[in-house]
């Protein structure tokens, strides 16, 4: 990953970069030169290693453009000033690492790492994901106590023509020790839902590990699923809309998974015995309960709560302006803890705040929580706060990407101060 420097700025010294790193993670840190740099058209490269035993390279080079680039996510919500800035960049600072058993933890490291060498950055470019993050993004999820969410590690292309379907892959997968995951023949009204699908696919993998080709797992209540080589996927379900082999270039034609829902043979024998992913989207049109590991609801938990101050600022400001919806996720526990968990986390609508509650609706029919129901309004300890977000025509924001839309927010030209009613 690097980061681009605003173009006044040029490359700190290799003695510079290692006082900022030695600031950051402190005096046991240990550096040395890599001497002729092993990164390509280096200008100086430093191998570091922390008293843990992680290590990690970082580097100074000339700035790439971003035309070069297969760029995903982020790039629209810089500000025209930010866009000119990071084409005339000169020069970028990068970090180099190889993860391990946890990779959402060595992520946050790269992420800690970047920013105190280039605390100043544009913006950030993730090349294992050909992914662009805004630079407010890289600073806040840096400064949080919990690593980012696993949607952070990866993109999902789309790839299809105009109106028709298409076929779905991610990229950034593959440094974590798991395959990329691909979907194919998937219509464009369908890709959003089943993209959901694939984030929490992926969620799940990283947790429990990649199961075996062709052993059908649950991802979600009714949604199992299996995965496939590419290579047999194709030989058994050809796709009419893009995976072929004649897309399976340097990029894409390395090991693969590809997803489907278990179908039925004819007879018992005859047929492929797959089924579409798409087949699943009637349970996804509804509420579907997505498996979420306790590691992953803990980090939204602490995430959650770590920036509900600004949550509830940015609710006084735009709580009455129709073109925000501000939505609250809130754990209670449940009826049938056996079945369902010891907490259900439904999502509620807010309409106000006050110092340890929320008047919210809920806005899901709840599984195992008698009490509530879709349509209730009332009072719920923000105790109880497990996620939340905000909708609105820039985009959609949660608590890791709030700090991104404050940003925006403050940047806004007067065009889109006067569309967003500002």
């Amino acid at each position: 990953m690097w980061a681009w420097l605003p173009a006044s700025e040029e490359a700190p010294t290799a003695t510079a970069a290692m006082a900022a790193l030695t600031a950051r993670f402190g005096a046991g840190l240990s550096m040395q030169m890599e001497s002729p740099p092993k990164a390509p058209g280096a200008a100086w490269e430093i191998n570091c290693r922390v008293p843990q035993g992680r290590t990690f390279s970082v580097w100074a080079q000339r700035s790439e453009k971003v035309e070069t680039l297969h760029l995903q996510n982020d790039h629209h919500v810089l500000s025209e000033a930010e866009k000119q800035d990071l084409a005339s960049s000169v020069w970028s600072l990068g970090v180099v690492l190889v993860f391990g058993d946890a990779p959402l933890d060595d992520f946050h490291f790269q992420l800690q790492a970047l920013i105190a060498v280039a605390p100043q950055a544009v913006a950030a470019f993730d090349v294992a994901a050909y992914r662009l993050h805004h630079a407010e993004w890289v600073k806040e999820s840096a400064r949080s106590a919990a690593p980012p969410s696993p949607t952070s590690l990866f993109v999902m292309h789309f790839v299809s023509d105009a109106g028709k379907p298409g076929w779905i892959h991610t990229h950034g997968l593959d440094r974590c020790g798991r395959l990329e995951l691909e979907l194919f023949d998937i219509t464009p009204d369908a890709s959003r839902l089943l993209s959901e699908l694939v984030n929490s696919t992926a969620a799940f993998f990283l947790e429990q590990g990649l199961p075996a080709p062709g052993e059908t797992v649950e991802v979600g209540r009714d949604l199992p699923l299996l995965w496939l080589p590419w290579e047999e996927a194709l030989s058994r379900v050809a796709p009419r809309h893009g995976g072929g082999k004649a897309d399976r270039d340097a990029v894409h034609g390395n090991p693969t998974a590809v997803l489907f829902a278990p179908g039925k043979k004819f007879l018992g024998f005859f047929g492929s015995g797959l089924a579409s992913a798409a087949s699943h989207l009637p349970v996804l049109e509804g509420s579907p309960i997505l498996y979420v590991s306790n590691s992953h609801t803990r980090r939204m938990e602490v995430l959650s709560r770590e920036r509900l101050p600004t949550l509830k600022a940015l609710f006084g400001k735009l709580g009455g302006n129709e073109q925000f919806k501000f939505l609250v996720k809130l754990g209670y526990p449940t009826a049938d803890p056996e079945q369902f968990g010891s907490r259900e986390h439904i999502w509620f609508e807010v309409h106000s705040f006050g110092g340890e509650h929320v008047d919210a609706t809920c806005i899901n029919q709840p599984h195992s929580v008698p009490a509530l129901r879709e349509g209730l309004r009332g009072l719920h300890a923000l105790s109880l706060i497990s996620d939340w977000t905000i909708f609105c025509p820039v985009g959609r924001f949660d608590a890791e990407r709030v700090g991104l839309l404050v940003h925006v927010l403050e940047s806004a030209p007067d065009e889109l101060r006067t569309q967003l009613g500002l």
